[in-house]
């Protein structure tokens, strides 16, 4: 049956134990070389425990997600099959509108296939297939298959030539070098939508409604992805910014202008945003003078104010980028899309808003002649250097003093 072809052919385990069908869609993981092998076993078709319905949900599944779709058959098309067929094209109309979907291959298995019989079942089934391409341009090949075709004769179980015939079928597989799907992670998105689509019967654009998902998706992570340059799972845990690929987004790890490196100093979990703010800056101060040096030890208190200010400005122009570059890998496909047009503005405003934030405001402070270094529009009145307020090196302040 088809689920010992492809235990055969892939290295699957798919269960084909006494007289057992397949229930449903089943579906297993195989790695080769390079390249994610997804295996499904669908249920045979035309079966007394399924609706029409369901027969056709079953299929458009299959055809809409496969590079490569086995349909076993016997001796020749029928009028029951053609019948079959044709109610299955109907179904596509259903999920149009993502070019991921629909670009596999139709591959026809005839089983149990004489040798004297191998020419004539060719032969016939290719001719049966163009009348119905030719009867109706909008037939079920042209349509879900993009008329991708081939025809297999394959011999009785058992027989030698059954199994070196697998690998007419390998070749259609290792010849696709333009998969559908980028990564798993890109393929279990799309299954899951098509799955809920067909459940809940949801005919709108497929395209539509992946990007309202995606749109969705940021909108919840966004704050969080601008707060601290990271995203948070249901389980409340921190998880990295992830592209479409499912790679973790590159820390952009840095030298900034004034020469420090920020690399001991990595996005994810960088707090940049925050009610206490005084607090988020007193840690960046204290990351600030691990790699360059204290404000204690400098020998001019207005320059190692400006190196602060750009370290800092450093800091938001890297979570600028990594943010700026998550959102467009998930939708810069779709820039004409108003959503998306709207999530775009609202994430370069709070970007920008960010970058001004953490200006700082350089005002004598209360105590001492030191800046102040709480951001430029503090609500306290009070300026304040967050520091000792003593003088820790000689100043014109000291010098003055000194000679009076």
């Amino acid at each position: 049956g088809k689920s010992y072809m492809l235990n055969h052919l892939t290295g699957s385990l798919f269960d084909i134990s006494g007289d057992r069908c397949t229930d449903g869609v089943w579906m297993t993981l195989r790695k080769a070389s390079d390249c994610l092998y997804i295996v499904l076993d669908f249920e045979g078709l035309g079966s007394m425990e399924r609706t029409e319905q369901e027969d056709m949900f079953l299929s458009v599944m299959n055809a809409a997600i496969s590079g490569l779709t086995v349909f076993k058959t016997e001796f020749r098309v029928d009028h029951d099959t053609r019948n079959m067929l044709s109610r299955f094209r109907d179904g596509v109309e259903l999920i149009k509108g993502d070019d991921r979907l629909l670009r596999g291959w139709f591959y026809i298995n005839i089983k149990d296939v004489a040798k004297r019989d191998i020419k004539e079942l060719q032969s016939h089934f290719k001719r049966k297939l163009e009348e119905i391409c030719k009867e109706d341009e909008n037939n079920f090949l042209t349509k879900m298959y993009r008329g991708q075709l081939a025809v297999q004769t394959f011999p009785t179980l058992g027989n030698a030539e059954f199994y070196s015939e697998l690998d007419s079928i390998r070749l259609h597989l290792e010849s696709d070098d333009t998969p559908s799907f980028k990564s798993g992670r890109e393929f279990k998105e799309v299954l899951k939508l098509l799955m809920a689509k067909i459940h809940m019967q949801e005919w709108s654009s497929f395209d539509r409604t992946a990007i309202a998902l995606k749109v969705d998706r940021l909108q919840r992570h966004l704050q969080m992805g601008l707060l601290q340059g990271c995203t948070v799972n249901h389980n409340g845990e921190k998880e990295p910014l992830l592209l479409a690929s499912g790679e973790p987004v590159n820390e952009y790890d840095q030298t900034h202008k004034s020469g420090v490196s920020i690399t001991s100093y990595p996005d994810s979990g960088v707090r940049l945003q925050g009610s206490e703010n005084k607090v988020l800056i007193e840690a960046i101060i204290a990351v600030f003078s691990t790699v360059a040096h204290k404000r204690t030890q400098a020998d001019d208190v207005q320059e190692w104010t400006r190196q602060l200010q750009v370290f800092i400005h450093s800091l938001c122009e890297r979570r600028k980028t990594r943010v700026t570059e998550w959102v467009t890998s998930h939708v810069g496909a779709y820039v004409d899309d108003g959503d998306v047009r709207i999530l775009q503005k609202e994430v370069k405003n709070a970007l920008t808003r960010q970058h001004e934030e953490w200006k700082l405001c350089g005002a004598k402070c209360e105590e001492c002649f030191y800046p102040c270094l709480l951001q430029k529009y503090h609500e306290s009145d009070d300026h304040d250097c967050l520091g000792d307020h003593r003088c820790h090196a000689a100043c014109e302040y000291c010098e003055e003093a000194s000679a009076n």
